[in-house]
């Protein structure tokens, strides 16, 4: 993704962050996370709706280990569009 321009990191992205984030979205949805749909098996899918802070730590290190493995990863670093007055 990013070899056409899309972030696929940010050094804002830390584990608070990300679950401050997950908070307010299950704030905003009845108490539920109602995540994306997970594939289990494939052909069937369930919204993950408890996930713990730990749990999100350890997606987060997934991450960006496989971001940092891109030959791309410098692109990461403009996360921001350009503003054209």
């Amino acid at each position: 993704m990013s070899c056409i321009g899309f972030v696929t990191d940010h050094p804002l992205l830390d584990s608070d962050l990300v679950w401050y984030a997950t908070q307010s979205l299950i704030m905003t949805r009845d108490g539920l996370l109602r995540g994306a749909a997970m594939p289990k098996p494939i052909g069937e899918c369930f919204f993950v709706n408890d996930l713990t802070c730990e749990e999100l730590d350890t997606a987060l290190n997934d991450h960006n280990y496989i971001c940092a493995a891109y030959t791309h990863a410098d692109a990461r670093i403009n996360a921001y569009a350009e503003s054209r007055e």
